[in-house]
């Protein structure tokens, strides 16, 4: 469920830049130059390795290709893994191991992230380069220099310090011929919130009635989303109780520790802990009879 969850939450990311976007790779056959794919690359840095993904139009469709990257500490002390593994823990003491998946023999040990960043720009050039032998047309990767790379619930459960040192590591860093996108709304880590309104997206747009559905709720490695139409009433209702709600939150984050003892970090571009936790958001869905949407993680 986890696996379809991610391609889930990355299409609907993936399909909103198409929307607004209009080296090492091995050729495979002959590439019929006259003919190209624009593709957009995205990579889930998810609880348990980093997926990547290469969306592109296929008979009208937006389609994917995907590769995941997985990552573990060598010592059995610790839990986190994938990006968060290298956030949360000195890498001496994680002694990482970085394989790509079902590919056993890709496996290494790594001491840096200039070494973790390779295996994000190998999976990246693979993803193209068998694309280009599949379908024999070139393939451009539109956002070459703007590689988005987004993390989930893992990251949510690193300190704000090691937030800081992994995307400081991560994004803006040019991996061969490609380049991650700077810290902010292309790089770092989303709240649970951000990701249950990407999942009600494709959810509500792969159903073929979206009127029937109440409620979208997903679960991942390590969190579960809900995010629910409401109407212009059941709106009013939450904004009756909206204060008290956020009041009892905000103290419980100043309470809420990790588990290694640092304040659990907020992720929400308010920096409040509601709206890391449950926010609206402004839709029209005249189909469900809803003016906003509630969002909870």
């Amino acid at each position: 469920m986890a696996k379809s969850r991610a391609s889930l939450l990355m299409s609907a990311v993936a399909a909103m830049c198409l929307f607004f976007s209009g080296g090492l790779a091995a050729r495979v056959g002959n590439v019929d130059t006259d003919q190209s794919i624009d593709a957009y690359c995205v990579v889930d840095a998810g609880s348990s390795g980093s997926k990547v993904f290469l969306f592109y139009k296929q008979d009208r469709k937006t389609v994917f290709k995907a590769k995941k990257i997985l990552t573990a500490c060598n010592n059995g002390q610790f839990d986190l893994q994938g990006v968060s593994a290298l956030a949360a823990y000195d890498f001496e003491m994680c002694n990482p191991n970085v394989s790509f998946d079902g590919e056993p023999h890709t496996s290494k040990v790594i001491t840096n992230f200039s070494e973790y960043r390779v295996f994000l720009e190998q999976a990246i050039t693979r993803l193209k380069a068998d694309l280009q032998g599949e379908t024999r047309e070139n393939v451009t990767i539109t956002n070459a220099q703007q590689i988005l790379m987004m993390a989930t619930a893992g990251m949510r459960l690193v300190s704000e310090t090691g937030n800081q040192k992994a995307w400081g590591e991560i994004c803006s860093q040019k991996i061969g011929e490609f380049k991650i996108a700077p810290i902010g709304d292309g790089c770092g880590t989303i709240p649970g919130t951000d990701e249950a309104y990407y999942e009600f997206l494709v959810d509500t747009e792969k159903r073929n009635r979206p009127d029937s559905v109440p409620f979208v709720l997903t679960a991942g490695g390590a969190s579960i989303q809900i995010a629910m139409p409401l109407s212009q009433e059941d709106l009013e209702k939450y904004e009756s109780i909206r204060f008290d709600l956020q009041e009892g939150l905000e103290e419980g984050c100043k309470a809420a520790k990790l588990l290694n003892g640092d304040q659990m970090p907020i992720f929400s571009k308010s920096k409040t802990c509601l709206d890391d936790f449950v926010a609206i958001k402004d839709i029209n869905a005249s189909h469900l009879n809803a003016t906003s949407l509630l969002l909870v993680s």
